[in-house]
């Protein structure tokens, strides 16, 4: 296979009317093709633009017209994504094979997710039960105790510290999180969020090599589509939803129009260094877009070790914990009722 790093640079307006040559090839189909995609989709407002934009197709819109109308009310990434797929001269197909290596790239974050929606939603429950027992129940609960002449014993003390002032910590606490969260999405916007997540302890890899494995996929389909190494990297980043991500696959795209090889402005960078060697390997056999496959394949099967030892774990300790915080509040705060009432019979 030919090693498409070597191949000279393009016209870029050249290509363009190749690409746009071999989109409008489909003539009617290209807008049956479109809309096949879009119920392929996982996004109903990506699915929803595919849709507009085929309904502008059949109604006699050029196709580069269609396009740049459409994209003028999509996020950065869909309109990149677009315009990649639009560069490989079969926009249909690209389309849904784009859209099949985000989906693959993404599962098992998805999966992780999902398996901690319940002990999550378990724990702010708590979290709200804990809050209301806090401001309405414990103090008056303690003035009674105290009326009584009853001497607390030391988890009763915990417990009430806990509900004077660990209820308020709490609240605290999450409300600088949220705060925290949103400057970082508003003011930094997504690369800046995508770098937060990134520096994750434990989730932060999964977040970043479910990325780093869209990006390699999207990279391998565009080299397939024999669109030259720097211009498929820059295609790339503007095609994939990590903007962290998206920065550091711009700037490899720079080294490599300077003249570095693939596998060394990926050292330079921050994607994982374990799949330098099979880059390199890659340039030097001229299998660059099998190399880009493997490396793939090595992040998902860290990927798949990693989600399920979360998947397995997480879960479980997380529940183990809540139940003993909150088995410890109720022994704490129960005890002197139960004195009091046995005092009383």
């Amino acid at each position: 296979m030919t090693q498409f790093s070597s191949l000279p640079p393009s016209d870029p307006s050249a290509d363009a009317v190749a690409s746009l040559a071999g989109a409008a090839a489909l003539g009617p189909r290209l807008g049956e093709a479109l809309r096949a995609v879009a119920e392929e989709s996982d996004s109903r407002s990506f699915a929803r633009q595919l849709r507009r934009l085929a309904a502008a197709v059949e109604q006699g819109q050029p196709l580069d017209e269609a396009i740049a109308t459409a994209t003028t009310r999509m996020p950065s990434d869909v309109r990149g994504l677009l315009q990649a797929s639009l560069r490989t001269g079969n926009l249909p197909a690209a389309l849904a094979q784009w859209i099949d290596n985000r989906r693959a790239a993404t599962t098992h974050w998805r999966d992780t997710l999902t398996s901690l929606a319940y002990p999550l939603l378990a724990s702010f429950t708590a979290l709200g039960v804990f809050l209301l027992y806090s401001w309405f129940v414990a103090a008056p609960l303690s003035e009674m105790i105290e009326s009584f002449g009853l001497k607390f014993g030391r988890a009763t003390q915990i417990a009430l510290w806990c509900c004077e002032h660990g209820a308020n910590l709490a609240v605290a606490v999450l409300v600088i999180c949220l705060l925290l969260a949103a400057g970082i999405r508003l003011l930094g916007g997504a690369a800046a969020w995508s770098r937060t997540m990134t520096a994750m302890p434990v989730f932060g890899d999964l977040w970043h090599w479910s990325s780093v494995a869209e990006m390699l996929r999207s990279l391998r389909l565009l080299l397939e589509y024999r669109v030259p190494l720097a211009e498929a990297l820059e295609l790339t980043a503007g095609g994939i939803r990590d903007r962290y991500l998206a920065k550091t696959c711009s700037r490899m795209a720079n080294r490599v129009r300077e003249g570095q090889t693939l596998d060394a402005a990926a050292e330079e960078s921050s994607l994982p260094r374990s799949i330098v060697p099979l880059l390199r390997v890659g340039k030097q056999q001229a299998t660059l877009p099998e190399a880009l496959e493997l490396a793939t394949q090595l992040l998902e099967a860290r990927l798949r070790t990693i989600s399920q030892l979360v998947i397995g774990l997480a879960p479980s300790v997380i529940l183990v914990v809540l139940a003993v915080l909150v088995g410890g509040m109720f022994v704490g705060l129960m005890l002197p009722v139960l004195t009091l009432i046995s005092g009383i019979t």
